[in-house]
């Protein structure tokens, strides 16, 4: 999930010109909506004088101080290489987990042992989660692989992958968290019993609220893909037109390992980015060469993925995100 802005008016970074562009365009969203599915806010940015809002007036400075503080490739640390990797675990038919749980997105570094994932559960918001963190006390995280992660549950591994539809509570944990929390039963006035007549307008009222809130979820959704849609367009369309000016609209760099951070990348630098950072493959293609990274642009919107690999003090970050279909 390259973080560029869509929330922080986030149209893009660049993508190798615009490949990484419309990456951050359509990943910040993402990352919004894990955050706080139920509020998406446009904040409109003025680097100029370091002014923020968002579209009620409010004062959002808050907000893009959170963000910034946000470690979203991980904590890089001098000593990290001095200490032993955890042994790898052998992954072979680990089957699907049962527990209701979303792979919202994954941040995979060189090992699966040192990744960390966005995983959301029903009724709360999306957390990040690291390698030997335990997921809303049901599992722990034991590897972060490009399209899925590893758990640990109750001694046996689990794996949840990307589009994987939550299933109904079942299953040892729910039975679990359902024995093991049984109140202890208290005697209590028996109520009137309903008649069959207000048995059904009360499941006919819950079902329309059910349906109404599922039209909003999925109207909103598509609301969102269509300004995702028409910023990487945007961005796409400048990039083939003045390549460079995009890349300095975008404080970004031109080198031979790739497309380096530069402090006036003032978008990216706000959204979790360091000064320094160098985007080297997308795709697994290498990038730094403008003319031949137009040309993959339209290949990896054809594929419906985007995988970026970070360079940063000498570490390597691996993104993976789904791309919206055009």
């Amino acid at each position: 999930m390259m973080l560029s802005a869509v929330w922080l008016t986030r149209v893009a970074s660049l993508c190798l010109l615009a490949t990484v562009a419309w990456a951050g365009a359509y990943s910040a969203p993402v990352v919004w909506r894990v955050l706080s599915p139920s509020s998406i806010v446009f904040v409109e940015v003025d680097w100029s004088n370091g002014t923020v809002s968002n579209d009620n007036g409010a004062d959002a400075s808050v907000l893009v101080e959170e963000i910034a503080d946000g470690q979203w490739f991980g904590e890089f640390r001098e000593d990290a290489e001095k200490k032993p990797e955890p042994p790898p675990v052998v992954v072979e038919t680990a089957p699907a987990t049962r527990l209701q749980l979303v792979l919202q997105g994954v941040f995979s570094a060189n090992s699966p042992q040192q990744g960390s994932a966005m995983i959301s559960q029903r009724g709360r918001g999306a957390e990040l989660f690291r390698v030997g963190d335990t997921i809303f006390g049901q599992a722990e995280l034991v590897e972060v692989h490009r399209n899925r992660v590893v758990l640990r549950r109750a001694g046996v591994l689990e794996t949840l992958s990307f589009d994987e539809a939550p299933l109904a509570g079942s299953g040892p944990a729910a039975s679990a968290q359902t024995t093991s929390a049984a109140p202890t039963p208290v005697a209590r006035p028996s109520a009137p019993a309903r008649t069959t007549e207000e048995t059904r307008g009360a499941v006919s009222s819950s079902g329309s609220r059910s349906d109404a809130s599922a039209r909003n979820v999925a109207d909103a959704q598509e609301r969102l893909d269509q300004q995702i849609r028409q910023a990487i367009t945007d961005v796409r369309a400048q990039a083939f037109r003045n390549p460079q000016g995009l890349l300095n609209q975008y404080g970004l760099e031109l080198t031979e390992q790739g497309y380096r951070v530069t402090p006036r990348s003032g978008i990216l630098i706000a959204n979790g980015l360091r000064p320094g950072d160098v985007i080297t493959e997308v795709n697994d293609q290498r990038v730094g060469n403008i003319e031949r990274d137009q040309q993959l642009i339209e290949a990896v919107l054809a594929s419906g993925e985007i995988r970026i690999t970070l360079e940063r003090a000498g570490a390597t970050f691996r993104i993976f995100q789904n791309l919206p279909s055009f």
